[in-house]
């Protein structure tokens, strides 16, 4: 038997999904089916890790289940799963039947970021798996916040990469901000620039930056308020389900910014030559 936690956890959703259709939906049957594939699959079954994974999806509302009373008497009330019924929600169905890359899996949503960017970087990583944290613990402004971070530190990675190319004046204006501590949308405005004169001369994929506006510039400015909105006091309501679609969009943004980096890359190793 070989230990797999993340591969017990797909089980165990895989499951659920399956047996919710039934008409009677019985959560002893997901346990039993689960440890019966896990045997099948030669991999050890943790109870109380599947039991724990259960009361996360639960919390993220992905499936309902009947609440009862333990049989402590008062004020000593706790509370467990009543039986056996459980119902998936439509939130939950849209979660499980996406892929194991769905933010319900953190670990698989950081996983398909790696297999879809080729250099992932470490801090923007980091800040994102905070973000996806927050989302799930039900904190959407907090969840912003680390989010756009990760946002901030693409764009300076953009920005490193153009300023080691002759690109004047962007070049040495960029290597001027990133010296200090600057303004991130004054750095980006900056690159936007240089971009426009990399592409007015063709040394850069016009598929790409002809995109720039619509891929990057609209998800930066977007993410780039709701990070100052919740950062400081305001009115401004901010929703769990708007949080989870900024995350569910991060994956293929990074993609292409990873792209356009491999692009500017290539272009000062050729300079380099």
């Amino acid at each position: 038997m070989q230990e797999n936690i993340p591969r017990l956890k797909q089980i165990f959703e895989q499951k659920l999904l399956e047996i919710s259709k039934n008409y009677s939906a019985d959560m002893r049957d997901v346990y039993r089916e689960t440890q019966q594939q896990a045997d099948q699959e030669k991999i050890k079954f943790y109870p109380d890790t599947v039991a724990e994974h259960a009361w996360e999806l639960a919390h993220l509302g992905v499936f309902i289940v009947p609440l009862g009373l333990g049989s402590n008497p008062l004020p000593n009330i706790t509370f467990r799963f009543s039986g056996e019924h459980f119902s998936v929600t439509q939130k939950g169905r849209r979660l499980l039947e996406e892929n194991e890359e769905a933010l319900h899996s953190p670990t698989g949503y950081i996983d398909g970021i790696k297999r879809r960017v080729q250099q992932p970087d470490g801090i923007v990583l980091t800040y994102l798996n905070e973000a996806v944290g927050a989302w799930r613990a039900g904190l959407p402004r907090a969840s912003a916040i680390m989010l756009g971070v990760a946002y901030e530190q693409m764009i300076r990675l953009l920005a490193e990469a153009l300023s080691r190319l002759a690109v004047p004046p962007y070049s040495n204006k960029l290597k001027k901000l990133l010296g200090k501590i600057s303004n991130i949308t004054d750095i980006y405005d900056e690159f936007r620039e240089g971009v426009t004169v990399l592409k007015n001369e063709g040394k850069i994929s016009k598929d790409i930056t002809d995109s720039l506006e619509r891929r990057l510039t609209s998800a930066f400015e977007h993410i780039r308020v709701l990070r100052n909105q919740s950062g400081h006091p305001s009115k401004e309501e901010f929703e769990l389900d708007e949080a989870e679609a900024n995350l569910t969009s991060f994956p293929s943004t990074y993609a292409w910014v990873d792209r356009l980096l491999k692009n500017l890359e290539d272009l000062y190793e050729n300079e380099s030559l």
